[in-house]
C-alpha cells in the first residue's frame, strides 16, 4: 500500500514538473515581401483570367498562355503581402510582349515590404501554342533557290512556304519574316501589310518582297540569305539559304 502511494506521488511530481516546463513557441513571422497572386485579366469575357504559378523559393512567376490566345500585351493584376508595394504596380500593362519574348528580354517585379525588405520575382511567359514548322525553300544548300528582282518598278519576289501551325488570325501582328545576310545581320522584321506581304493559312504562307519596299535597299546585288520566321512566341530559322539577285 505504501509503495503504491509512493509511486502515485512520484507520478504527480513528474507531471507537475513537466507542466511547469511547457513553453508556448510563437509561429515564425510571415515574409513581408511576397507576391501572393498574379493574374492576367485582359482575356475575352468568356474566358477565365489566367493565373500565374508563384514559386517563392525560386522567386518566379510563370504565366502559361493558352494556345488559342495570342495576346500582344498583358494586363497583370497582382496581390502582395499586407503593407507591401510592388513595382511595376498592379495594372501596369506589359507592352511589346512579342518583342520581349523574341529577344529574350527579362521581366521582373520587385516587392517591398513595410519593413523595407525587398524580393525580386522573375516573370516567365510561356506560350502553349503548338510547334511551328516551316519547310525549307532550298532543298540542297549547295544549290540555293534563286529569286530575281528586275528593274520593273512593280516587280516582286514571292517566297512561298509550306508550314504547320502558322497563326492566321491577326497575322500582321503575329507573324513576320526576317532575311539574314551572310554576315549574320538581320534585315528589319516587317509584318504582313508592309514590305513583306504575308498571305497565310495554317498550312502555307507567302511573303512578297517588292522593289519599292524599304528592305530592297538592304539587299546586296547578289546575295545569300537565311530566313527567320517569327510566329507569335516561337521562332524558326531555316538552315538552307536562298539567293536573291537585284538587276
Amino acid at each position: 500500500m505504501i509503495r503504491k502511494q509512493l509511486r502515485h506521488g512520484l507520478v504527480c511530481v513528474l507531471l507537475a514538473s513537466a507542466c511547469k516546463k511547457t513553453e508556448t513557441i510563437a509561429p515564425p513571422a510571415l515574409p513581408s515581401a511576397q507576391i501572393l497572386e498574379f493574374s492576367i485579366t485582359n482575356v475575352p469575357e468568356s474566358e477565365p483570367v489566367i493565373r500565374g504559378a508563384v514559386d517563392h523559393d525560386a522567386a518566379t512567376v510563370t504565366i502559361y498562355l493558352p494556345a488559342y490566345l495570342q495576346l500582344p500585351v498583358l494586363m497583370p493584376e497582382i496581390n502582395v503581402t499586407e503593407g507591401a508595394t510592388v513595382t511595376p504596380a498592379s495594372g501596369t500593362q506589359i507592352n511589346d510582349l512579342l518583342t520581349k519574348i523574341r529577344k529574350g528580354e527579362k521581366l521582373s517585379y520587385t516587392v517591398k515590404g513595410k519593413d523595407g525588405k525587398e524580393k525580386i520575382y522573375a516573370l516567365n511567359v510561356i506560350s502553349q501554342q503548338p510547334k511551328t514548322v516551316v519547310n525549307e525553300l532550298t532543298a540542297d544548300p549547295s544549290s540555293p533557290e534563286t529569286y530575281t528582282l528586275t528593274t520593273d518598278q512593280y516587280t516582286y519576289i514571292a517566297l512561298k512556304f509550306t508550314s504547320e501551325n502558322i497563326i492566321v488570325e491577326n497575322r500582321e501582328e503575329m507573324v513576320s519574316i526576317v532575311l539574314i545576310d551572310a554576315a549574320g545581320n538581320e534585315l528589319p522584321a516587317i509584318p504582313g501589310g508592309g514590305p513583306y506581304y504575308l498571305y497565310a493559312t495554317h498550312k502555307a504562307f507567302e511573303a512578297q518582297v517588292y522593289r519599292t519596299s524599304p528592305v530592297y535597299a538592304a539587299l546586296a546585288a547578289d546575295g545569300l540569305y537565311k530566313i527567320k520566321v517569327y510566329n507569335y512566341g516561337q521562332t524558326v530559322t531555316l538552315k538552307n539559304p536562298i539567293r536573291i539577285i537585284k538587276q
